[in-house]
């Protein structure tokens, strides 16, 4: 699929994809430096917790043999990712109500928006990931199906090892990296599954 075949042929995955982005985006250029800085690693290592942990919890938990392994993950890594995210969003009400930022300078304003940029892309990365490992086949197919989504869905996986590779590991060493990050059900394997 082309580039101009987007917009020939829209799947609801890509508009989706472009909503999201769009919107994080112009939201950022609304938001101070610092509140964006909380947002981008309160998104970040959401990323990397439910990532790395999604598959272990998965297979730790009884019912996931009953129930389906799939249907389960599918559920603890959207549990993981929230609950990630929703830490950062705690931690920044609490940064606000002690410390009061007021500077409205283009650095703020500007980088504000650079790092709503990264958000954008991290979150629109997890959401492509999230569908490629849903249970539900429409949505994978979906995935398989979108020009962004094949291109998006390697921007989380990607942060994800560096953070691992260059952090995580050093002070880490009882854990191990998560091989099963790119083994998705069905017809789904992203380009970044074939580079590793």
């Amino acid at each position: 699929m082309a580039l101009a075949d987007i917009f020939r042929y829209p799947n609801w995955v890509d508009i989706f994809i472009i909503i999201l982005f769009a919107r994080i985006a112009y939201n950022s250029l609304k938001t101070s430096l610092p509140a964006e800085l909380f947002k981008l690693l309160g998104t970040f290592h959401a990323a990397y917790f439910s990532l790395h942990y999604y598959t272990a919890l998965t297979r730790a938990l009884p019912f996931s043999d009953y129930i389906g392994e799939n249907f389960v993950g599918f559920f603890v890594f959207l549990i993981l990712l929230f609950a990630g995210y929703y830490l950062f969003v705690l931690l920044r009400k609490i940064f606000f109500r002690l410390v009061n930022i007021q500077a409205e300078n283009k650095l703020n304003i500007w980088g504000g928006f650079f790092a709503g940029l990264l958000r954008g892309i991290l979150a629109v990365s997890l959401l492509a990931y999230a569908f490629a490992i849903s249970p539900v086949k429409y949505f994978r197919n979906s995935v398989e199906d979108s020009f962004s989504a094949r291109f998006a869905i390697k921007a989380a996986p990607m942060a994800y090892i560096f953070y691992w590779n260059k952090v995580m590991s050093k002070f880490m060493t009882g854990e191990e990296f998560n091989e099963n990050l790119f083994h998705f059900q069905g017809e789904v394997e992203p380009a970044i599954a074939e580079e590793e």
